[in-house]
């Protein structure tokens, strides 16, 4: 589900760094496998629910992720929707450094969850990429409330799914909880 969730960002926000490269056709298919993932990963927990195997923790973990993904992929469909307004007003800077860094930390999140053991570098800090993409755009005066308010939810759900994967005991850390841990 996160590299559905993945490649359907990633054509989302080509219509925003590229408008040019843009395949609306890819783009219905992305969002179209995001949706079929989403279900296969909702009856997935279903059955570890319904199975006595399933231990709680692990259950737990995966309704956390369904939970944040959610809002991850809500914020996705909202960006969508803002491709519809004129190019040059949707793109405030900092946005292709977010994108990347988004990028980023759903391949680690996706090979976390496949493999708990990954052990991976430092993650971006979104917060930190997403607050200067709003203070780029409000600077700039290309503060469009759906890209600053849909990245912000975007770098909630993402740094609350690595809090999740890191309280199970798996490794990334979002840079906001190394600073939080590193003064407890």
């Amino acid at each position: 589900m996160l590299d559905a969730y993945r490649r359907y960002f990633d054509n989302v926000m080509t219509g925003y760094l590229d408008r040019e490269h843009l395949d609306r056709r890819e783009l219905d298919d992305a969002r179209l496998d995001a949706r079929l993932a989403r279900s296969n990963a909702e009856a997935s927990v279903d059955r570890m629910r319904a199975e006595p195997a399933g231990t709680e923790e692990d259950v737990a973990l995966a309704e956390g992720i369904l939970a944040s993904s959610h809002r991850f992929v809500h914020s996705a469909m909202a960006l969508e929707a803002g491709l519809y307004m004129p190019p040059e007003l949707a793109r405030p800077d900092g946005l292709k450094r977010f994108v990347r860094d988004v990028d980023l930390t759903l391949q680690e999140l996706a090979a976390v969850v496949r493999q708990p053991a990954h052990s991976t570098a430092p993650l971006p800090d979104l917060r930190s990429d997403q607050n200067e993409l709003a203070e780029a755009a409000h600077r700039t005066g290309k503060a469009i409330a759906t890209v600053t308010v849909e990245t912000e939810h975007i770098t909630n759900s993402l740094n609350t799914m690595m809090e999740i994967v890191h309280r199970r005991g798996a490794h990334p850390v979002p840079a906001a909880a190394r600073g939080r841990a590193g003064a407890a």
